[in-house]
């Protein structure tokens, strides 16, 4: 049902508390590029003809992050269904996460990302998140993504860009 993956067991060590995310994404390739890209798993690369479509060579990860970038759990939810649900269970154990990403399209048949956001702002109208797409947005749809306080980026997804995405949206919670 979910996939979870911490990027350092010594965040918990020195009292860091690391970034629950959840990720809402029904590509399995785009999940672990996502993994690859916030917590330094170069496992991906031994797929890197699976992964041809998402980066070109010359943008693709060549290190694994530093220390000082490990800083994130992650939590995989195939669609927006299952990710609140996740989101309702971890509110319940008292461990909510920081932030989420969600995929704006889903499988057809599912909510898509601007039905999950919403679904999402119903419980909770605070919580940080990055809508990730393969399109772009028209003025329209950007305006109703800010006015839910809903940051986008775009794929194909760049290392560097997805990152400080995530950091942008995570300042939000850190103040």
């Amino acid at each position: 049902m979910e996939d979870k993956v911490m990027s350092t067991a010594e965040n918990l060590s020195e009292n860091i508390r690391p970034l629950s995310i959840l990720i809402m994404e029904d590509d399995e390739i785009v999940w672990t590029l996502m993994q690859s890209y916030l917590c330094g798993d170069t496992d991906y690369l031994d797929r890197k003809h699976q992964l041809g479509h998402l980066f070109s060579p010359d943008k693709a990860p060549v290190r694994s992050p530093s220390r000082d970038e490990q800083r994130y759990v992650l939590q995989w939810a195939k669609t927006g269904e299952e990710g609140l649900s996740m989101l309702l269970d971890a509110a319940v154990s008292g461990q909510p996460f920081d932030l989420a990403t969600i995929d704006f399209y889903m499988p057809p048949g599912l909510w898509d990302g601007a039905q999950t956001v919403a679904k999402i702002r119903a419980h909770w109208p605070k919580l940080p998140l990055l809508l990730v797409s393969s399109m772009a947005f028209d003025r329209k749809q950007q305006q109703s993504f800010q006015q839910q306080d809903v940051a986008v980026v775009n794929k194909p997804l760049i290392r560097q860009e997805f990152r400080d995405s995530i950091e942008a949206v995570a300042k939000r919670i850190e103040k």
